[in-house]
């Protein structure tokens, strides 16, 4: 069903190659291992050979995988018991070539040029009795050739059959249209219809934060009344005004009340206390207040990790150069001077909320990614003990085997089964969430050791090194730390190293987390601009430039630092510094969270 499901997207044009750099002998190694159950069952010796010191090609590692699958099933249908298939995979000159041989029924010379037409069946009287309908050589031949490669057959007539196929080192020769690409963000410009800045728009379907998906809508002049704001799950975007004005903060709100949630103060220590609870989507203070300013308002948004994303606009009545950079110095997002015409307060609002919003949804695209990562991780290291318990469950039905089979199947059970207990243990410890009320802390040492098992199938060809020289807890969230981890590995992952160097080690009263590799490190004309959004300086990156910006965010969030240094020997070396939870004076241990 799923080689009919594939031809039909070939058809249709719809199947894409999800690309990646890829040593296929682990490709091979993994067909071999959820083969071996089939091949026991039928008393087939199947082998596999590898001496080539590196096939690292570009592919995509399910399809290459289902191509490898269907050549050793049709092997293990046509070879009877005793009988031999063999796996190779070997350099040649510009690619890799993969064969299966097999000492089965061989093809009769008439039917080669016809194997891998779709529902072709040579030997019919025996592929009645295996069962198949003809499509798995067919899809074998499409998808090698989706790949830019070449595949082929040949037998001398009676006995035996070697199936290969080529695929050619690089990408050049793999067609722009067949590979899939991560969709991108298509930002959405601020629109005026005229000079007028009442008529600066949001994008309406960007989501505004506090988990509820608010929207804003394209507002119309301030003379045209109140227009229409789209409510979802009931709530428009939240702004809180801070004024100690009456009559000023009664004239912000009336101007706001139509299109947005309002919330008022009428001093900075009450507009504090709102930011905590409520956290609202933007917020508009007056400079000069009583018990606490404008300016100190922002500086403490601004200095709180959890708080310091929300946009804040501030009103004041003084003018000139000095007093904006004053009001930028303590963080404002936005300034405007009193009097201001109220298109002028309306169109910074909007401005700042699509800001926010436009930096959410790029945020968001890039979780998506580190989950797609991820997700093919668990996939690839998941489906293959799956497919092993599966191969050897039905083996196991068999009426014939013997007593040592059945040994081996159930080892090959057993196997599987802790292999899955690995990986879903890796995945809880990626993604465990911090209980209510806790205090967040994270063992860096646990969760690089999950990151490194999560994309396990990304690392085939680079040696590891370890240095972990303490299990003291980090204090900070458990989720962001362990996408940190991900993204610094993942950018070595990258760049082509050959070795990765991972080592957590304690200071005083902090965690050092050092992610090196040997790969080509950062050209000195470019590091100043590592960290910043959308920077990339690998040629060709797929990748939308925020890993590195939204990682040094979280670990800064987290009270921490990352930085970047030419690692010695050659190629690049982060360095993330995480407060480490404080130790108990009296015993030298950490205190339990709580």
């Amino acid at each position: 069903i799923n080689d009919l499901l594939d031809l039909s997207s070939l058809d249709a044009g719809g199947l894409r190659l999800n690309l990646a750099e890829m040593d296929i002998r682990s490709v091979a190694a993994s067909v071999h291992e959820n083969s071996m159950p089939a091949a026991l069952a039928g008393g087939v010796n199947l082998q596999i050979n590898c001496d080539s010191p590196s096939s690292r090609i570009w592919g995509d590692a399910h399809r290459l995988e289902i191509v490898m699958t269907n050549l050793v099933s049709n092997a293990i249908k046509f070879t009877r018991k005793g009988g031999r298939i063999e796996i190779r995979v070997a350099d040649l000159d510009g690619g890799v070539q993969v064969e299966v041989e097999d000492t089965g029924v061989g093809i009769p010379q008439d039917d080669l040029p016809r194997v891998f037409e779709r529902f072709f069946q040579a030997n019919p009287t025996d592929r009645r009795r295996e069962g198949g309908v003809g499509i798995g050589l067919a899809l074998a031949k499409e998808l090698v050739e989706l790949h830019g490669g070449v595949i082929g057959v040949a037998s001398p007539g009676e006995t035996g059959t070697t199936f290969s196929f080529f695929l050619p080192f690089g990408l050049d020769h793999i067609r722009p249209e067949v590979i899939e690409r991560r969709q991108q963000f298509e930002e959405t410009a601020i629109h005026r219809r005229s000079d007028d800045a009442s008529d600066v728009q949001i994008d309406p379907h960007l989501p505004l934060p506090g988990g509820d998906g608010a929207v804003v809508q394209a507002v119309g002049d301030y003379s045209d009344g109140v227009e229409t704001v789209p409510f979802v799950s009931g709530r428009r975007p939240r702004v809180l005004l801070a004024e100690d004005n009456p009559e000023v903060r009664e004239f912000i709100r009336t101007l706001l009340d139509p299109r947005f949630e309002v919330m008022e103060a009428e001093n900075g220590v009450s507009a504090w206390e709102l930011v905590q609870t409520e956290s609202p989507d933007l917020v508009v203070s007056d400079v000069m207040m009583p018990e606490m300013s404008g300016t100190e308002l922002c500086r403490a948004i601004k200095n709180d990790p959890s708080l310091r994303s929300i946009p804040v606009i501030l009103l004041t009545a003084r003018v000139g150069s000095e007093a904006t950079l004053d009001a930028y110095a303590h963080g404002a997002d936005d300034f405007i001077a009193k009097p201001f015409h109220p298109r002028v307060l309306l169109a910074r609002i909007r401005a700042q909320l699509n800001l926010r919003a436009l930096a959410l949804h790029l945020a968001q695209q890039e979780k998506l990614a580190v989950v797609g990562l991820m997700s093919a991780g668990i996939l690839h290291e998941v489906r293959n003990p799956v497919n092993a318990i599966l191969n050897a469950s039905r083996a196991m039905t068999s009426k014939t085997l013997d007593e040592t089979t059945k040994r081996q199947l159930l080892e090959v059970i057993g196997d599987a089964a802790v292999r899955i207990e690995e990986i879903t243990s890796a995945l809880d410890t990626h993604a465990r969430p911090a209980e209510a009320g806790e205090t967040p802390t994270c063992d860096l040492r646990e969760g690089m050791e999950a990151t490194l098992k999560l994309i396990r199938h990304r690392l085939d060809g680079i040696t590891i090194h370890r240095d972990f020289a303490t299990d003291r807890l980090a204090k900070a969230p458990a989720g962001p730390m362990n996408q940190v981890l991900l993204n610094l590995v993942d950018n070595a992952v990258r760049m082509g190293a050959k070795n990765l160097w991972a080592s957590i080690h304690a200071e005083e009263s902090s965690i050092v987390v050092k992610v090196g590799d040997d790969g080509p490190g950062v050209p000195k004309t470019d590091v100043d601009r590592l960290f910043d959004p959308f920077f990339t300086h690998r040629p060709q990156s797929d990748g939308t430039g925020l890993g590195l910006f939204l990682s040094r965010k979280m670990v800064e969030e987290a009270g921490g630092s990352l930085k970047y240094e030419d690692r010695s020997g050659g190629g690049a070396l982060f360095v993330a510094v995480i407060p480490a939870l404080p130790l108990e004076p009296e015993l030298g241990r950490e205190p339990d969270a709580g």
